[in-house]
């Protein structure tokens, strides 16, 4: 579950505005990238699983499952009730194969992308270094 979060949650960052950080919000349009439906249809659902199940804990894309365990002790008998969380990993609900060409085929069209602007401009000027107070 830590590998399908954190792999949603870093492919979805640069999709999604974020308050303060200074970087534009990435698109296809502003990279030259041609998604086909299919391609297209995967990032969204990528970007919305983000949504439901990593930021906001969305309730219908969890199934709780609740069975019991009988307990007893000093002669008392005891029901327990054990719930269980089931999640299915996103990468295994989206072929695997399907989000290793995606992502790929964004990383070649950003490196395009920013290849092409320093061979025109001499540079890009985008990155914005963050704010971060450690102390």
């Amino acid at each position: 579950m830590c590998y399908d979060t954190a792999f949603v949650v870093c492919y979805a960052r640069p999709f999604l505005r974020q308050k303060g950080n200074g970087f534009p919000k990435l698109s296809a349009k502003a990279v030259g990238l041609d998604l086909s439906d299919d391609e297209r249809m995967l990032h969204d659902k990528i970007i919305k699983g983000r949504h439901k199940r990593v930021a906001h804990g969305d309730i219908e894309a969890t199934a709780l499952k609740v069975s019991g365990a009988r307990v007893e002790r000093n002669g008392e008998r005891y029901h327990l009730p054990i719930p269980t969380y089931d999640e299915p990993l996103l990468t295994h609900v989206w072929r695997l194969e399907d989000i290793t060409k995606l992502t790929r085929k964004w990383l070649r069209a950003i490196a395009n992308w920013a290849s092409d602007r320093v061979q025109i401009d001499g540079g890009i000027d985008i990155l914005v270094s963050p704010k971060v107070d450690i102390l």
